[in-house]
């Protein structure tokens, strides 16, 4: 059915790159590590998008602090945070592994997690207050410039600390972090030490801010110039287009970008010196800043064509705030991987992969994983309307393909062959979509209906190809392939698509209504369907097919009958 904006439950399947995956860390431990990335990373896109530093009225010293070293202090957690994971992965596997094997046997703490979103509800509420211009007049008025502010940030900071502290415990307990301390020996203090070089270090590099924001400036306009009428001026770094003018300050140049990326770099080649080649993985220093240079350039072009395409929220607001460090997340894992499976920079000898050396339920959960994360960062970097949608089909495409040779190993066990239940079903689904729904027709969301006309075709095309196409693999691979088989073994692989159970077609459908929000009832009956569609044949291609049957006619609903709410 149309995918939600809701993510229910913990995800499945590791996060990270799925080749050899058994070799770096333990599954489990891994998924716990992934799922607390996760969970901050959307937190953090959120307050990064409704919170601007630069508008914290300064009126007490621990504000003032939070305003002028608030954002060195967070670059300086993130940077602390993804370097110690990735150097234990790779580090500390067999340790790991060994805590793995453990951390099955400690649930997660719902208690501890509900109570970190009721800390990040308060830490939301002190926000409103901090932030209010209104509030601060009043205070300097009373004659309390600094105390009142003063307690109000240290709150807001205890409130951010506790909801961090809190979801760590909750997904992975206090004596398992006492392990991975124990078991990773001194990574933290390497990981530490490039984190602060990171992010406190950037000062030194400021006397080649002019040259470097020069270079980005050019690299800008070059990239812009196949795109239409930007007007560039080199005397005050600012490039135009219509009504939306940037302009490229020393601060946006890049140089920020390559400091982290250099750190990362300088501090893997020691912690693995063993098992490089000198001086050949020296090349690593240059081409992760040079790339991350580049992406840089790569932003600012695209904020650029994003804010004169009209959508100026978008651009100045989540697309800014976002990119950055998702570039650099990027260049980072690239880095990893570059530094393992490359021959000329490794020592260490290429071993074959294997179809069971692959987790066995990463192929199937991990494309609606993608999907779903994809459609968060797409919410993170967009303003009201998701513009950036085609990131779920590029994620899903991505994903398949990783995990093509699962797929052709498990052909003679996974049917993908298709009768006429399959439309058949659809149809009934749809009508029952429709019957459970009865909102009137609205018009086209307003963003959408202002764009141009190529954009605004484009986005319906892409929309229309996720609903109808990669939407239903992800979501039937998730739940009919490895659900509902789960809930039958724990060995799900060797379940027969033809077994049938009443209470695991029960549970599976019930938890994929509720990933459609509102409308689970309705979720409920359609997983209900595509369950028995499979049951009858044992053919997991006729669930897809009636899936993609019931999306391909919703989104005729939609844009025949405007149904809008309906997307």
């Amino acid at each position: 059915m149309p995918e939600s904006r809701h993510l229910r439950g913990r995800l499945s399947g590791p996060f990270l790159q799925p080749l050899r995956i058994s070799q770096i860390a333990g599954d489990e431990l891994l998924r716990r590590l992934a799922a607390i990335g996760l969970l901050f990373s959307a937190e953090l896109a959120v307050i990064t998008l409704c919170l601007n530093n630069d508008h914290l009225p300064l009126t007490g010293s621990l504000v003032a602090l939070c305003h002028n070293w608030g954002t060195f202090i967070l670059r300086g957690i993130v940077a602390f945070s993804t370097l110690f994971l990735a150097f234990a992965c790779f580090r500390s596997a067999s340790h790991l592994q060994f805590l793995s094997d453990r951390i099955r046997r400690v649930p997660v703490n719902r208690r501890l997690l509900a109570g970190h979103l009721a800390a990040i509800a308060l830490f939301g509420l002190i926000s409103a207050v901090l932030y209010n211009d209104v509030l601060h007049t009043g205070i300097l008025r009373a004659g309390q410039p600094g105390a009142l502010p003063d307690l109000i940030a240290f709150l807001w900071l205890a409130a951010g600390l506790g909801a961090i502290l809190l979801a760590a415990t909750a997904i992975i307990g206090p004596p398992l972090w006492r392990e991975i301390a124990r078991g990773t020996g001194s990574l933290w203090v390497l990981a530490l030490a490039a984190a602060l070089i990171a992010a406190f270090g950037v000062n030194p590099m400021r006397s080649l801010w002019p040259q470097a924001t020069f270079l980005t400036f050019s690299i800008v306009r070059v990239l812009l110039r196949p795109f239409g009428s930007f007007v560039a001026d080199p005397n005050t770094m600012t490039i135009a287009s219509g009504a939306f003018s940037a302009n490229i300050a020393p601060a946006c140049s890049g140089l920020e970008g390559i400091a982290l990326i250099l750190c990362f770099t300088s501090a893997w080649l020691i912690l693995f010196r063993k098992e490089l080649r000198f001086p050949h993985a020296l090349i690593l220093l240059p081409a992760g800043a040079v790339i991350l240079f580049v992406l840089n350039s790569v932003r600012i072009a695209a904020l650029m064509m994003i804010g004169s395409a009209g959508f100026v929220s978008v651009a100045v607001g989540g697309f800014h705030s976002q990119a950055g460090w998702i570039a650099f997340n990027f260049v980072a894992l690239g880095t990893c991987v570059a530094a393992r499976e490359i021959g000329w920079i490794s020592k260490r000898k290429p071993q074959p992969v294997s179809y069971r050396a692959i987790n066995p339920t990463a192929a199937w959960v991990m494309p609606f994983v993608s999907v779903m994360a994809a459609g968060m960062a797409a919410h993170a970097m967009t303003g009201s309307f998701e513009w950036l949608y085609p990131l779920r089909i590029v994620a899903v495409a991505i994903t398949l393909w990783v995990y093509r040779g699962v797929y052709r190993a498990s052909y003679k066990t996974t049917n993908w062959q298709i009768d006429w239940t399959a439309p058949a079903a659809g149809f009934l689904v749809f009508a029952l979509w429709l019957a459970l729904d009865r909102a009137s027709p609205g018009p086209m969301p307003q963003d959408l209906a202002t764009a141009p006309d190529p954009l605004r075709f484009a986005w319906l095309a892409l929309r229309v190809t996720g609903a109808a196409v990669t939407v239903p693999i992800a979501e039937e691979l998730a739940f009919r392939g490895f659900l509902l088989r789960r809930l039958l073994s724990p060995d799900f692989e060797t379940v027969s698509f033809s077994r049938f159970s009443w209470p695991a077609l029960v549970a599976s459908s019930f938890l994929f209504g509720l990933l459609h929000g509102q409308r689970w009832i309705a979720g409920t009956l359609a997983g209900v369907v595509f369950a028995l569609v499979v049951a009858r044949r044992g053919r997991l291609g006729n669930a897809i097919v009636a899936h993609a049957t019931a999306n391909a006619l919703i989104a005729v609903a939609v844009l025949v009958f405007h149904r809008w709410d309906l997307w």
